[in-house]
C-alpha cells in the first residue's frame, strides 16, 4: 500500500507529538522500517544510497528486466484501483473526456 502525502504528513505530525512507532504502524497498517523511512532523514538518506548503488552494478538486461515487471506491477495496481475505487475511477474518466476536449480544439485550431 503506498502511503498519501497526507498520510506521511499525519506520521509525522504524530512522531513529532511523541507518539509510539507501533501505534503509528498498527493506524496505517504500515511496517516499522515504514515509519522510520518518512520521519528519519538519516534512515531515509540511506536507504536511497543503498538503492542508488545496488542500481549501479546491474546489467542493462538486468534493469531492463526489473523496469518490466514495475510496469507490469503499475499496469495492475492501476487497473485493480479503478475497479475498487470510485473516486480514481470517475477522476479517470473525467480526465480521459478532458483529453478529447484538448485534441478537439487543438484539431480545430490547425
Amino acid at each position: 500500500m503506498k502511503l498519501t502525502k497526507e498520510q506521511i504528513n499525519e506520521i509525522k505530525q504524530m512522531r513529532m507529538e511523541g507518539r509510539k512507532q507501533n501505534d503509528i504502524k498498527e493506524k496505517f497498517n504500515v511496517s516499522l522500517s515504514t515509519i522510520q523511512y518518512h520521519t528519519n532523514e538519516k534512515t531515509k538518506n540511506g536507504v536511497k544510497e543503498r538503492a542508488k548503488n545496488y542500481s549501479k552494478n546491474l546489467t542493462k538486461d538486468k534493469k531492463n528486466e526489473i523496469y518490466n515487471k514495475k510496469k507490469e506491477y503499475s499496469k495492475k495496481y492501476q487497473k485493480n484501483k479503478y475497479n475498487t475505487d470510485e473516486i480514481f475511477r470517475l477522476k479517470h474518466i473525467q480526465a480521459v473526456k478532458d483529453s478529447k476536449k484538448r485534441k478537439e480544439v487543438g484539431e480545430c485550431q490547425t
